[in-house]
């Protein structure tokens, strides 16, 4: 079994903005699709998880960029598993460009979802081996609690729509980025870069729901997102986006 999973990319017209440079909705997609075929290899996967009541949810990730790849550029993925901490599973992540220059780094938490009983099940139950997870780290903190925010304004609603669905009849977690990203004007991206990106999945969203899409003014290059449905007032997700 291998600890550390590595995938090799070339970076698609498609995945990149008007700089030719990866978009994080993009880069998130490396990323569930590179979690998933580690988890299938280590017997962890949808499938193998299917069969026994349980599915992975996405509970927080953080991304901390130095530089974004660009169109056509070869780009090298590296993911592993580095422990469980309370009910969490730990993951992270390396971009690397072809000189294995760290260009992207991200940890990620993930709860493990018991269908039957409706609420988080205890990884150690289905992870028996725990010499399976490694001691690197992408990134050393694990992503914690983002603090409310006072000064929210609504720019933003979308209804969900059959492209938002994924697997588990959730809106797809790459989806928020692209409403995330949707939050600022072109100018901005214009301007500016990402260098950190943090988000927490507070609560799942389905078919023909509304979300309110809030975010806060820029102090010092920070600016906050929160989601919310617009029937119950429920916050569905918040984000903290650092730009430099």
């Amino acid at each position: 079994m291998q600890k550390t999973w590595e995938e090799r990319h070339t970076i698609k017209t498609f995945d990149v903005d008007f700089n030719r440079k990866l978009k994080l909705n993009a880069l998130f997609k490396y990323f569930q699709e590179i979690a998933s075929n580690h988890a299938e290899h280590l017997g962890w996967g949808y499938e193998a998880l299917q069969k026994k009541g349980f599915f992975w949810l996405l509970s927080r990730m953080k991304i901390n960029v130095k530089r974004l790849p660009e169109w056509k550029e070869d780009v090298v993925i590296q993911t592993w598993p580095k422990g469980v901490e309370r009910l969490f599973a730990l993951r992270d992540f390396l971009i690397m460009d072809k000189e294995k220059r760290v260009i992207v780094e991200a940890s990620s938490v993930w709860i493990l979802y018991d269908i039957k009983a409706s609420r988080p099940a205890r990884v150690e139950k289905f992870i028996k081996d725990p010499g399976l997870f490694s001691s690197r780290h992408a990134v050393n903190e694990v992503p914690g609690r983002i603090e409310p925010s006072d000064e929210l304004e609504t720019v933003n609603e979308k209804k969900v729509v059959y492209s938002d669905i994924d697997v588990n009849e959730h809106v797809n977690n790459t989806r928020y980025l692209e409403w995330i990203q949707d939050s600022f004007d072109r100018e901005m991206f214009q301007k500016q870069n990402i260098q950190s990106l943090q988000v927490n999945f507070l609560k799942e969203v389905r078919y023909s729901d509304t979300v309110l899409i809030k975010k806060s003014q820029d102090r010092d290059g920070l600016t906050m997102i929160q989601m919310e449905d617009k029937e119950s007032g429920s916050v569905i997700l918040r984000s903290a986006v650092q730009w430099k």
